[in-house]
């Protein structure tokens, strides 16, 4: 009886835990900034400067600790990396630090230099 209770109990502790290998992202909310296939930023549905991204969080009171989403394209072939690259720099360099590129299906952390690989 008692190994039936401890076979029964072990087989609970495994169902119970899981392949921890991906992080939540608890605050997820629309995307504040959009990046098109054709590269432009678009910030409340207008297109908008590099440059202005920073002040216009600040008109917004959008605070530095909060995470940054970012929707781009699903498709990987229509992502400009350079200017992912060049938003994420730009945010940085104004305090911004945790930015989240996403697209319909899934998101990318891109969190104060980790190095993650994420699981597709």
């Amino acid at each position: 009886m008692a190994h039936i209770l401890s076979l029964l109990l072990l087989t609970l502790v495994m169902l119970s835990s899981g392949c921890m290998t991906s992080t939540r992202v608890a605050d997820s909310r629309e995307p504040e900034i959009q990046v098109t296939s054709a590269g432009e930023i678009l910030f409340e549905e207008r297109t908008i400067p590099l440059a202005e991204i920073p002040s216009l969080f600040k008109d917004r009171q959008i605070t530095r600790d909060q995470t940054i989403f970012i929707l781009v394209p699903s498709e990987p072939s229509e992502r400009d990396t350079r200017v992912m690259k060049s938003i994420v720099a730009t945010l940085k360099r104004a305090g911004y630090g945790r930015t989240v590129f996403t697209t319909h299906r899934k998101a990318i952390s891109n969190l104060k230099g980790e190095n993650t690989k994420v699981p597709h």
